[in-house]
Formats: structure tokens, sequence, C-alpha cells
């Protein structure tokens, strides 16, 4: 069995919804469920992370930066091949052999097509274009909640960002499956903590369809995302009010258990910040701190009905943090996911 232990990568941040045809209802009902997940988000060709200079035998050159090549940039394919990888990408300009060579690049969501001549490394056979580029990102987050009806799940309450250029990761498939919870760093002023966690590549529980500002979105089956908790009614966000609350999350174990917090102010309807929370349980401050990098998602609960999830922690004050109302993030989901069924169709 092949695990993979891993710091959270899909940090929670420190301090339109289009519809085709007849939108479809938000659900009135879902599981709240707080589980920890091992998240693989791979990207729609290879992106751009970094710019460098290339030694060859005759000085430094910077092809990319030259070439107009920017950072965020997503290459998807050299000259007629379609690149999926870092080893699709280096292949291919190696096996130009020095020509140029023709890249296919999404930047603002538009098309490109950018001529570039790779460089010989100094003293060596291989040639180099000077980026940095990634193909996937990985990290542990928290499921929040399930939809027996139509087995989509969502989770984090925010979307996976590029660690180096914090562009949104342009996700063209995914993957999900159950994680352990092995460590955890207690949050200190200035100074976030985090759970670690591993869990198995090839255990695979899930497939993720759209990665959002509001949330990561897929679809599972009950059998492989269990939970003993019961549906909930969803709140309309002129239902949820400032004080107590419950977030369900897996902090130490393999069991998800309820902490209490409590919500201090409420923001208004404003991207993934639409409240701040302040966590009061004891039980749960000695263990993390309060809120850490992997909780985000965690579900929050208030008077019986699923008002919305973590998703910021305070970088000076880890007991407090931001949330979002579920309604931002199930317009999201529910939005992508229309979207994509109606173009397969």
């Amino acid at each position: 069995m092949r695990k993979k232990t891993i710091s959270f990568l899909l940090a929670i941040s420190m301090v339109v919804t289009v519809s085709i045809g007849m939108a479809q209802p938000l659900p009135a009902e879902l599981i709240p469920m707080g589980n920890a997940i091992g998240i693989q988000a791979h990207i729609n060709g290879v992106m751009v992370i970094g710019l460098t200079a290339v030694t060859t035998n005759a000085g430094e050159r910077t092809p990319a930066q030259d070439a107009g090549l920017k950072v965020n940039d997503t290459i998807t394919h050299v000259n007629d091949t379609e690149v999926e990888s870092t080893q699709d990408f280096h292949a291919a300009v190696q096996q130009a052999d020095g020509s140029a060579i023709k890249l296919g690049v999404t930047r603002d969501g538009k098309t490109l097509t950018i001529k570039i001549t790779p460089a010989k490394v100094q003293n060596d056979t291989q040639y180099r274009l000077g980026v940095y580029i990634r193909d996937r990102i990985a990290g542990i987050g928290t499921v929040t909640y399930f939809d027996p009806i139509s087995n989509r799940f969502g989770a984090l309450g925010h979307g996976i960002h590029d660690p180096e250029t914090s562009q949104l990761l342009p996700l063209e498939s995914g993957t999900v499956s159950p994680a352990d919870i092995i460590d955890v760093k207690r949050g200190l002023p200035g100074d976030p903590g985090e759970l670690r966690g591993s869990f198995d590549l090839n255990d695979h529980m899930g497939d993720l369809y759209s990665n959002t500002e509001n949330g990561i979105f897929g679809t599972t089956k009950p059998s492989a995302i269990p939970s003993k908790n019961k549906p909930l009614p969803i709140a309309q966000d002129s239902e949820i009010s400032t004080g107590m609350a419950t977030i369900y999350c897996q902090v130490s174990d393999d069991q998800v258990r309820q902490y209490d917090i409590e919500i201090i102010r409420l923001l208004g309807n404003r991207d993934s910040r639409n409240m701040i929370v302040k966590v009061t349980d004891p039980e749960l401050i000695a263990k993390t701190g309060g809120i850490v990098q992997g909780m985000s998602g965690s579900p929050i609960v208030q008077n019986g009905k699923l008002i919305g999830a973590i998703t910021h922690v305070f970088v000076n004050d880890a007991q407090k943090g931001y949330g979002i109302f579920i309604s931002n993030m199930l317009k999201s989901g529910e939005s992508k996911c229309c979207i994509d069924h109606a173009s397969a169709a």
C-alpha cells in the first residue's frame, strides 16, 4: 500500500453564478461531514510558476522570459503534442533537439501561441526553456457536505491555489482519498498551525469536477464516504445569526467530533469570508490552538441547520477565522456541475 504523508498544502488562506437553461434548485438537506480527506488535483497542462535563466556555454540565456511567457501561464501543447504532465513537457522540449518550438498557452482565459527556442545547458545534452512548472498539487482538507440524492460533495470552502503564485488552479481532474491525521501543529500568534496527515494514493473515494473560489466539488458513493451524521436542513442567509454554533471536524483520529464555536460577526455575501467565527471549545483549543490549516471545509451548524464552513484562520489569533455561507458553496458547486453536464450533452 502506497501512502503519502503530507503537511497541508491546500492551505486555509491567512489574513456569478452561471446558469445554462433552467436553473436547478439547491438541495433542501445535506449531510454535514467533517471528514479529513487527501486531495490530488491535476492541472489542465502545466502551470508556469517561475522564470529563470539557463546557463549555456555562451553565458546565461532567458528563453522563456524573452519569448513572453509569464508566471501563471498554463502550457497545454508543445508544437502539436498535448502536454498533460511535467514529464510530457520535458520530453517534448528534448525531442525538438534545440529547434524552435511553438507553445500552446492559456492566459487569462485566452489561448496564445508562443514561439521559443530552447537553450542548451552548459556542458550537457539537455535543453531548457528557463521555466519552473507544476502539473499537480496535493494536500489534506475537510469535506463540508454530502448530498445522498446526487452523490455530490463539497469541501474546503475556498479554492485550491498554487502556493507560489496564489493563482486558482486550472483543474483538469482530481481525486480524493480518506486521510488519517497523524499529527497536529498547534496554532500560535503569527504562526498558523496545521493538520498533518497521510493518505493512500490508490484508495480512490471520489472524483473532483470543479475548483472554485468558494470550494472544491466532486462526486462519490455513500459507501465511500461513511458518516453517522443525519441530513440537516440548509439555512438561508437570513437565518444565520451571531451567537453559538458547532463545527464538525477530524483533528486527532479517524472520528469526526463536534466542537463549540461562536459566530461573532456577519459580513454579508462577500466571496468566502461571510462571517467571523471564534473557537470556544476548550478541548479543540487544547488540541489545535483553535483553527489550523487542514480544517478548512469543516461544516458549521447552528440551530439544527447547516449554515456554512470554516475557510480561513487569522494569522495573529488562531482562535478566530472566517467562514463561508453554505449558499455560496452550493451555488458555485451546483452551477459548475450543471455547466459541465450541459457541455457534455
